[in-house]
Protein backbone atom coordinates (compact mmCIF):
# COMPACT_ATOMS: atom_id res chain seq x y z
CA UNK A 1 0.00 0.00 0.00
CA UNK A 2 1.10 3.36 -1.13
CA UNK A 3 0.15 6.27 0.31
CA UNK A 4 2.50 9.03 -1.39
CA UNK A 5 4.85 9.17 -4.17
CA UNK A 6 7.94 11.68 -3.91
CA UNK A 7 9.56 12.65 -6.66
CA UNK A 8 12.17 14.58 -6.30
CA UNK A 9 13.66 17.14 -8.87
CA UNK A 10 17.49 18.77 -8.53
CA UNK A 11 16.76 22.59 -9.14
CA UNK A 12 20.10 23.60 -8.01
CA UNK A 13 23.12 21.64 -9.16
CA UNK A 14 25.17 22.60 -12.70
CA UNK A 15 22.83 19.73 -14.57
CA UNK A 16 19.44 21.63 -13.88
CA UNK A 17 19.24 22.83 -17.10
CA UNK A 18 19.71 19.61 -19.10
CA UNK A 19 16.65 19.14 -21.24
CA UNK A 20 16.92 15.64 -22.17
CA UNK A 21 16.72 14.73 -18.53
CA UNK A 22 13.96 17.34 -17.51
CA UNK A 23 12.21 15.64 -20.19
CA UNK A 24 12.86 12.14 -19.43
CA UNK A 25 11.87 13.39 -15.43
CA UNK A 26 8.51 14.87 -17.13
CA UNK A 27 7.60 11.58 -18.69
CA UNK A 28 8.60 9.58 -15.56
CA UNK A 29 6.02 12.06 -13.82
CA UNK A 30 3.12 11.04 -16.28
CA UNK A 31 4.40 7.43 -16.17
CA UNK A 32 3.77 7.44 -12.45
CA UNK A 33 0.40 9.61 -12.17
CA UNK A 34 -1.30 7.22 -14.05
CA UNK A 35 0.26 3.67 -12.45
CA UNK A 36 -2.70 1.38 -11.17
CA UNK A 37 -1.19 1.11 -8.03
CA UNK A 38 -0.59 4.58 -7.58
CA UNK A 39 -4.04 6.05 -8.75
CA UNK A 40 -5.24 6.91 -5.22
CA UNK A 41 -1.68 7.88 -3.74
CA UNK A 42 -0.58 11.66 -3.18
CA UNK A 43 2.18 12.86 -5.83
CA UNK A 44 4.41 15.26 -4.25
CA UNK A 45 6.63 17.11 -6.94
CA UNK A 46 9.80 17.72 -4.60
CA UNK A 47 12.39 20.42 -5.92
CA UNK A 48 15.23 20.09 -4.41
CA UNK A 49 16.61 23.72 -3.65
CA UNK A 50 19.23 25.44 -2.20
CA UNK A 51 17.58 27.95 -0.49
CA UNK A 52 18.40 27.33 3.54
CA UNK A 53 15.03 26.42 5.87
CA UNK A 54 13.76 29.22 6.92
CA UNK A 55 14.84 31.93 4.58
CA UNK A 56 13.11 35.32 4.24
CA UNK A 57 12.95 34.76 0.38
CA UNK A 58 14.52 33.09 -2.48
CA UNK A 59 17.17 34.81 -5.01
CA UNK A 60 14.91 36.33 -7.96
CA UNK A 61 16.47 34.21 -10.39
CA UNK A 62 16.22 31.05 -8.78
CA UNK A 63 12.28 31.36 -7.91
CA UNK A 64 12.09 32.37 -11.69
CA UNK A 65 13.73 28.94 -12.31
CA UNK A 66 12.06 26.84 -10.30
CA UNK A 67 8.57 27.93 -12.01
CA UNK A 68 9.77 27.35 -15.23
CA UNK A 69 11.14 24.32 -14.45
CA UNK A 70 7.42 23.16 -12.79
CA UNK A 71 5.99 24.65 -16.20
CA UNK A 72 8.68 23.03 -18.07
CA UNK A 73 7.76 18.95 -15.91
CA UNK A 74 4.05 19.43 -16.58
CA UNK A 75 2.69 21.03 -13.53
CA UNK A 76 0.63 23.29 -13.98
CA UNK A 77 -1.42 21.28 -16.73
CA UNK A 78 -1.19 18.37 -13.87
CA UNK A 79 -2.59 20.90 -11.69
CA UNK A 80 -5.96 21.49 -13.57
CA UNK A 81 -6.47 17.62 -14.69
CA UNK A 82 -9.40 15.94 -13.25
CA UNK A 83 -7.76 12.56 -12.46
CA UNK A 84 -4.82 14.47 -10.71
CA UNK A 85 -6.01 17.60 -9.08
CA UNK A 86 -6.94 16.53 -5.71
CA UNK A 87 -3.77 14.46 -5.24
CA UNK A 88 -0.35 16.20 -6.67
CA UNK A 89 1.28 18.51 -4.49
CA UNK A 90 4.38 20.78 -5.07
CA UNK A 91 7.25 21.70 -3.10
CA UNK A 92 10.40 24.19 -3.37
CA UNK A 93 12.24 22.66 -0.27
CA UNK A 94 16.26 21.82 0.77
CA UNK A 95 16.25 18.28 1.23
CA UNK A 96 19.49 18.53 2.75
CA UNK A 97 18.14 20.46 5.82
CA UNK A 98 14.71 19.59 6.09
CA UNK A 99 13.90 17.54 9.27
CA UNK A 100 10.76 15.99 10.98
CA UNK A 101 10.12 18.97 12.97
CA UNK A 102 9.92 21.31 10.16
CA UNK A 103 6.99 23.46 9.77
CA UNK A 104 6.88 22.72 5.56
CA UNK A 105 7.48 18.86 6.61
CA UNK A 106 4.97 19.11 8.81
CA UNK A 107 2.28 20.64 6.52
CA UNK A 108 3.33 18.39 3.84
CA UNK A 109 2.46 15.42 5.78
CA UNK A 110 -0.89 16.98 6.95
CA UNK A 111 -1.87 17.57 3.15
CA UNK A 112 -1.29 14.11 2.40
CA UNK A 113 -2.88 12.74 4.99
CA UNK A 114 -5.95 14.79 3.72
CA UNK A 115 -5.05 13.12 0.46
CA UNK A 116 -5.38 10.01 2.08
CA UNK A 117 -8.38 10.55 3.87
CA UNK A 118 -10.17 12.15 1.06
CA UNK A 119 -9.18 9.73 -1.70
CA UNK A 120 -6.99 7.15 -0.79
CA UNK A 121 -7.20 3.80 1.09
CA UNK A 122 -8.38 5.83 4.01
CA UNK A 123 -11.49 6.64 2.40
CA UNK A 124 -14.74 5.88 2.90
CA UNK A 125 -14.95 5.70 -0.96
CA UNK A 126 -14.47 2.59 -3.03
CA UNK A 127 -14.31 2.47 -6.63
Amino acid sequence: RITAVFFVVDAFSTNRERMDRIAAARQQIRFLLNEDELRIAAFVLVLNSATPEGADAKEQEDEEFEKALEEMLGAPEIEQEKPHKNRFLKVSINCAEITRESPVWEKLLREIAKIHKAIGEGSIIDD
